[in-house]
């Protein structure tokens, strides 16, 4: 380092410290390597145009900085008094026009990936090549750290300017910068920031699944332009309402984000020029400014869009006043935990115009075309530039989206603010982020009502299927089979026993049961008595027995003897041992009982009366009870015929313990369609050897697996013809 070459050295700001942290552990990622390619005729001197940038270096004492850190952690920069111009001329114009745009290409490339020494100034480069007798290109290199949007805006014109033999004002040396963001009230914007998230303690999930993404990590960009009609009328809704242009598009960005992310309490990341309004000539300083911010959005569908526009507008005020606070420090504020960014996606609105006319008439030099290279570390970036037309444009990584997503994505932008423009005066509830065909298509797949008999009760269906298939294998249990008939006669005599007890429609009754026939038998009874069954798991801790019979206020209980000193707290419960009392489950087998010849009940079954309440597991508190009806039973169990057509020939598995509802499709739709039911032995849900040789020899044809087990049984060769 040259002492005496030395003008000033001072701290970094905040977003330089962040920027440079992330070059330093990544050197090779050029994320921070921006571009901008200027398209140029007229009067061309290539060695103006050299000393124009020459002077615009020796203006600014960012483009004469380099950047130290120590092991400490301690960061500065350091502004050298004298720099010399990184310059280079090509002239290439023997090659054709085609040859001409794929070197370009390569060249660009191989500029941005080749980066900078962060620790040698200048971090700024030029390149002229020349296309034709007077078409050049320039080609401007520069690393984030030292400039942002705004102030490449601010040099363009001062080259422009100064290449045009006119004077430019005095520059604010970037240090007065520094020296007022060290002044501010730290406490006043943590007090903020930290109140605004509050409670905020999940980033909201952009993810699109179902695509198909690259395994690399490549930023691709796509853009669309809203046609002029549509920019002039979102403009003339940005006046007649007192609102920014920033506000409508950001507010329609926000939806768009609720819409894909199904979350109405949002935080996404919106980029500020960071030039404090209270700072004098701040706007005319080159340096780097621009900060994100979160910006926390609350939506209801119910809200007004003009009135949550202007709280959205308001925010955006507030917010200004912290805006130099840097990003990691708010992110510590929020309640998201450590390691995980507090959002993916930022919202850039682009307020400053490239301006390429220098004061005067007679310009000597035009630029035809800018094109910026530019980019950031988040998956997912919205970019609004405002001219004639708005162009949307979302710059993304490609192992986080794919293409087709982007696409939808951008359609679903242009269609919400179409929707805005024509009619401000709507809900948040009403935009739609659905073209007309999806909106008809999703239409046509709600209309999924069908004429299925929910007038009929479980009870009544079983006793269709009985008296169609009396002597059909209903149930299989070890060595035992029953008919429809005598499981029908079996679950009848209970029934009535329960009946004579005092049990009638919305009764529950506990079954304290391990699988067996008796199990089949005493759940078929409570149902057919009218009562709501209500399954107490042998595994369950004698605790959660006692809570469910607590909440349930259970008053009978069907049971085994083995299970009495379990209950023995439960003074007041009537508990029936299925075990001890085989005259309530096994008729003789020359004559049925009286109540067999027709469904027993005590009183008629409302298909709105309860057919089993069963316990969640309570994993997040204590244990819920749910309650189903014979309505909504009969309809899922009716939608599953339909759906998959079972038959006389099927045999369905039951090997999910009978505290679970899946266990509840595998007991009725099998009975109210003739197929036959193979109970698993106790605890045999947990041995896969013994489901094995199960499943061979009762030949099972339907069964319901987890997808991980469900993957290791498909390997069985034997157990193949399972349809699920």
């Amino acid at each position: 380092m040259n002492q005496k070459n030395i003008e000033d050295i001072y701290p970094l700001s905040p977003v330089q410290q962040g920027i440079l942290f992330h070059s330093v552990l990544n050197p090779d990622d050029s994320i921070y390597v921006t571009q901008i390619c200027l398209t140029l005729s007229g009067d061309i001197e290539p060695g103006n145009i050299k000393q124009a940038w020459q002077e615009i270096i020796n203006r600014h004492q960012v483009c004469r900085a380099a950047f130290r850190w120590e092991k400490k952690g301690k960061t500065f920069q350091v502004i050298y008094k004298q720099v010399e111009l990184p310059w280079k001329e090509h002239n290439w114009q023997a090659y054709s026009s085609t040859e001409q745009e794929t070197k370009l290409q390569e060249y660009l490339a191989a500029g941005k990936k080749q980066g900078f020494d962060l620790k040698r100034s200048p971090l700024i480069r030029i390149s002229l090549i020349r296309f034709t007798e007077d078409t050049y290109k320039l080609v401007w290199t520069q690393h984030h750290l030292i400039l942002d949007g705004w102030s490449s805006s601010l040099i363009l014109k001062e080259f422009f300017t100064i290449y045009n033999g006119y004077q430019c004002q005095a520059s604010i040396p970037y240090s007065q910068y520094i020296a007022w963001l060290n002044s501010q009230d730290t406490v006043a914007s943590e007090n903020y920031w930290r109140n605004k998230l509050q409670d905020f303690t999940e980033p909201n999930d952009l993810k699109i699944y179902g695509q198909e993404l690259e395994h690399n990590s490549v930023s691709k960009s796509q853009e669309i332009k809203l046609n002029s009609r549509l920019t002039s009328d979102l403009k003339l809704l940005s006046t007649q309402h007192n609102l920014t242009l920033n506000t409508i598009v950001q507010g329609a960005f926000a939806i768009l984000l609720s819409r894909y992310t199904n979350c109405q309490d949002l935080v996404y990341g919106t980029t500020t020029s960071g030039r404090p309004a209270t700072f004098s000539g701040i706007e005319s300083m080159v340096g780097l400014f621009i900060n994100t911010l979160p910006m926390r959005v609350k939506l209801a569908d119910s809200e007004l869009l003009l009135p949550w526009l202007e709280k959205l507008q308001q925010q955006q005020i507030e917010n200004l006043q912290y805006e130099y606070t840097p990003l990691t420090s708010i992110r510590e504020l929020s309640g998201v935990p450590q390691g995980v960014p507090l959002f993916d996606n930022i919202f850039v609105f682009e307020n400053y115009p490239i301006d390429t006319k220098s004061s005067g008439s007679n310009q000597k030099l035009k630029i035809d075309l800018i094109e910026i290279d530019e980019s950031n570390n988040f998956p997912f970036t919205c970019l609004v530039k405002v001219g004639l037309e708005i162009s949307l444009t979302i710059q993304y990584q490609s192992n986080h989206f794919d293409s087709n997503t982007i696409t939808k994505i951008l359609e679903s932008f242009e269609r919400l603010l179409r929707q805005i423009a024509n009619n401000p005066q709507q809900t948040l509830g009403q935009l739609s982020i659905l073209t007309s065909k999806e909106q008809e298509l999703i239409e046509s797949w709600q209309q999924t009502q069908v004429d299925y008999p929910l007038d009929k009760t479980i009870p009544e269906l079983f006793k269709e299927q009985v008296d169609k298939t009396p002597n059909a294998t209903a149930l299989i249990f070890e060595d035992r089979e029953y008919t429809y008939q005598e499981l029908d006669d079996r679950a009848n005599l209970l029934a009535n026993h329960l009946i004579e007890l005092g049990v009638k429609p919305e009764t529950p009754v506990g079954i304290y049961i391990e699988r067996s026939e008796k199990m089949a038998i005493a759940i078929l009874a409570v149902i057919k008595a009218g009562g709501a069954y209500v399954p107490l798991d042998p595994d369950y801790p004698i605790n959660r027995i006692n809570f469910i019979i607590k909440d349930t206020q259970l008053n009978i209980l069907l049971s085994e003897t083995k299970y009495k000193k379990n209950l023995s707290n439960n003074n007041n419960l009537v508990v029936i041992n299925l075990d001890s009392d085989s005259s309530l489950t096994s008729p003789a087998s020359s004559a049925s009982p009286t109540s067999s010849a027709s469904s027993a009940s005590s009183a008629p079954i409302h298909p709105n009366n309860a057919a089993y309440i069963i316990y969640t597991s309570g994993s997040t508190g204590k244990p819920k009870g749910v309650v189903n009806t014979h309505k909504a039973l009969v309809n899922r169990l009716l939608w599953m015929q339909d759906t998959y057509k079972l038959d006389s020939s099927d045999r369905i598995l039951q090997k999910t313990p009978f505290s679970f509802d899946v266990s509840v499709w595998e007991f009725f739709w099998t009975w109210l369609n003739g197929a036959c039911l193979v109970m698993a032995k106790p605890e045999g849900h947990k041995d896969s050897n013994y489901l094995v040789k199960l499943i061979t020899k009762t030949k099972i044809s339907i069964l319901h697996f987890v997808p991980s087990m469900l993957e290791v049984f498909l390997e069985e060769p034997n157990i193949s013809n399972c349809k699920s």
